[in-house]
Formats: structure tokens, C-alpha cells, sequence
């Protein structure tokens, strides 16, 4: 499990790897008039990749504090994008992995494969939720991430950001989309069977 830059070191390829690779989430909008979740940082993952004998660069995007979340990377084989930012009252959100909520504005687009689009609220006092790596944002919640199993345990990856006022920045490994702060960082994980 990687949570920072590192490298992922293949001796023998005999069987294939599970890996998940999450980018970091967006920042979501502290705006008390229209802020909108950011979305979550795009999701890949595979239950079953080959990998050759080699060295393999893990890049792991950090959340967002200002804006979209950074990208995440195993090598050339999968790269997600971050997610993009949630905006205040009139911009258009960001786009990324998934895309950022918006209120009077344009959602953010997420990546085919990676996120969802971003939500949009046009009425009343909060935007639109994130988008997430299982659906988009939709009014004030942010869309579903994926629950996966790759550590032992269920954990839900990459999911949007609210709009909630009590829910703030999105947990690190997660890729989550920042709700009133920043995106969680995000997280690059290669299990393989030993013996």
C-alpha cells in the first residue's frame, strides 16, 4: 500500500496482481452560499493485471487544497486523473477523474472509466455534490465511490464530495472529494499471492 511516491518492485510474475490506483479528490467550496463538493479523484483497478519483472514508478496524488486533486500513477499501465474542484456561486466547477459540484454554474465532467460528472444545484442555499467513481453528484450529495475488498476489508474509494455544512475535508488514501475543504489524498495498492 503506497500513500506517498514510491516504487513497486516485480521479481517473478508467475501469477497476476489486484491493484487499485486513486488519484487525489478535489477541493470542496467553504462558500456559505452555494458551495458545492468536489469530486472525487479518478479509480482504476483490476483483479486480475499481469505485471512484467521490473521497477515500477507509484506516483500518489495529494488532495486538493486549492483546486483539483493530483494525479496518481503505477507506472505506465494505469494512470487516474484528480478530481476536480467544487465551486462558489456562478463559476463553473473543475473537471478530472470526477467531476466537481457546481451552484449557478457547470458542472465538472469526470474521465470515461475513472468519475462521474459533478451535481448541480440552482436553487436554495447549497450547490451540488461532487461526482464519485460509482455516480454522479447529484443535489447537495456527492456520488457513490466503489467498495472494494483489495486490503482484506470493504472500503469505499473515491467518493464525491458534499455539501453538507458539518462535513469537511475527505479522509487521506481515499480519493474522496472535499466537502467544505480539502480532497483526501489518494492511494496506490498491489496485492499478489505469496508462495
Amino acid at each position: 500500500t503506497f500513500t506517498s511516491d514510491g516504487t513497486f518492485t516485480v521479481k517473478t510474475a508467475a501469477k497476476p496482481f489486484r491493484v487499485l490506483v486513486v488519484a487525489g479528490g478535489g477541493r470542496g467550496s467553504t462558500d456559505t452560499d452555494g458551495g458545492s463538493g468536489g469530486g472525487a479523484g479518478g479509480l482504476l483497478h483490476s483483479d486480475s493485471q499481469p505485471l512484467e519483472v521490473g521497477v515500477y514508478p507509484v506516483t500518489v496524488g495529494a488532495g486538493g487544497t486549492s483546486g483539483n486533486g493530483g494525479n496518481s500513477a503505477l507506472g505506465d499501465l494505469f494512470s487516474a486523473t484528480g478530481g476536480g474542484h467544487g465551486t462558489t456561486k456562478g463559476y463553473n466547477a473543475g473537471s478530472g477523474g470526477s467531476g466537481g459540484g457546481a451552484k449557478d454554474g457547470n458542472p465538472g465532467n469526470g474521465i470515461a472509466g475513472q468519475g462521474y460528472r459533478g451535481g448541480v444545484h440552482r436553487q436554495f442555499m447549497y450547490g451540488g455534490g461532487g461526482g464519485g467513481a460509482g455516480g454522479p453528484g447529484t443535489i447537495g450529495e456527492g456520488g457513490p465511490g466503489l467498495s472494494l475488498d483489495i486490503t482484506g476489508s470493504a472500503v469505499e474509494y473515491a467518493k464525491g464530495g458534499s455539501t453538507n455544512p458539518n462535513t469537511g475535508n475527505g479522509p487521506s488514501g481515499t480519493g474522496q472529494g472535499g466537502g467544505r475543504g480539502n480532497g483526501g489524498s489518494g492511494v496506490v495498492i498491489v496485492a499478489y499471492q505469496i508462495g
